[in-house]
């Protein structure tokens, strides 16, 4: 049966090349870009790793990776299936491997120019039993307790990794509160880090790569050693920071680089006290002409959204109306003139717009990164 999934798939991608989809998502190429060059300029002693994780935080990875290719040095990616995705585009592209890989699998696996992170006494054991020429990153826990060894831990695995075929490449922590007003938990994670950084000196070792910071710990952590940044939310255009904190000016000039766009597939009038979609949580409060466009939770619009968010048409902004169902959602077109078929917008790259990612996440009480990574990989995207 594979064969026959493998045949659709190719018939699929060739039609999807032809046919005029009712919602894609448009990638802008010289955001994109003109944030890593920010990035870059604003921190011109660190080599900067855009983190590609979660099909580039939604974004479509293949894309973002065609897109960057000639402008950095090595990608950073959550899993070998994302690696090996990079390596269809740039077969010689340099990936940071971030998150885990099953031990078991380690003896199957081309590691040509792909860094692993490692974090855990048994991947280090199978390691040094393969006998992998292999690079690591070593994660150190500076108070995240998410990931990472221990402080008191390094010592081992440093005498283990001095006495076998691993290359120590890079070593790194991520900040658990960075984008907090108070930078107090972050400057203690800092303290820790380099204390880790004199056992790792002490054994002889001088990485390639030294790393702390994600987007939100660029403005806040100083330190000449910490050469390497990854670049996460930032890459795309959404500054982590609120409005209210003073570092938030320092990361304002990058630019969103994704919108989504749907269509109307049908328009209806309603009568006052006409009842709207699952439930019927929204009921006309006078006669009114709705529409519903061909997108829904399963293409990535919230269902925390019903009856709450909007979408624009026409540069109006329009409110959704009723429960945002799986893959339609119903929009109130009160003053416009729609026409089926036509283009709306459901997610702008305008960070001020009521339709924006910022804004959707707050009507949603959660973070960017929540709606962008839910947006459905079978969308089209475009890059222009």
């Amino acid at each position: 049966m594979s064969h026959i999934k493998t045949n659709i798939d190719k018939i699929f991608f060739r039609l999807q090349r032809k046919l005029t989809p009712l919602n894609t998502i448009e990638i802008n190429k010289q955001a994109l870009i003109h944030n890593l060059n920010y990035v870059k300029k604003i921190c011109p002693d660190k080599t900067i790793f855009p983190v590609l994780k979660s099909n580039a935080y939604g974004h479509d990875l293949s894309k973002i990776t065609s897109i960057l290719k000639d402008y950095t040095d090595m990608f950073a990616v959550d899993s070998f299936y994302e690696a090996l995705q990079i390596k269809n585009i740039s077969p010689k592209a340099k990936i940071l491997l971030i998150g885990s890989i099953n031990p078991v699998n380690l003896h199957l696996l081309d590691l040509k120019d792909i860094s692993l992170t490692l974090q855990d006494k048994q991947t280090l054991n199978t390691l040094i039993f393969l006998k992998k020429d292999v690079s690591v990153h070593i994660k150190v826990n500076t108070g995240m307790n998410r990931q990472g060894i221990g402080p008191s831990e390094l010592p081992y695995f440093l005498s283990a990794i001095k006495n076998s075929h691993i290359k120590l490449d890079g070593v790194f922590s991520h900040l658990s509160d960075a984008d907090n007003l108070d930078n107090q938990y972050s400057q203690r994670q800092h303290v820790v880090f380099k204390e880790c950084l004199k056992q790792v000196k002490s054994f002889g070792f001088s990485p390639r790569y030294i790393h702390l910071s994600a987007t939100a710990g660029i403005p806040k952590i100083k330190d000449r050693q910490i050469n390497a940044i990854r670049l996460g939310i930032g890459l795309y255009g959404y500054n982590p920071f609120s409005k209210g904190d003073k570092l938030f000016v320092k990361l304002n000039p990058i630019k969103p680089a994704l919108s989504f766009h749907s269509s109307i597939i049908r328009i209806q009038h309603l009568k006052k006290g006409d009842q709207v979609s699952y439930n019927r949580t929204f009921t006309a409060p006078n006669d009114m002409t709705i529409g519903t466009i061909s997108a829904g939770y399963f293409e990535g619009i919230d269902k925390r959204l019903s009856n709450t968010g909007f979408i624009k048409y026409k540069n109006r902004f329009l409110p959704i109306i009723g429960q945002v169902c799986m893959n339609l959602t119903i929009v109130n077109f009160k003053h416009t003139n729609p026409k089926l078929f036509d283009r709306v917008e459901v997610i702008s790259s305008n960070p001020n717009d009521l339709n924006s990612i910022q804004n959707i996440a707050i009507i949603c009480n959660t973070i960017p990164y929540d709606i962008l990574v839910h947006l459905n990989y079978s969308i089209k995207r475009i890059v222009i």
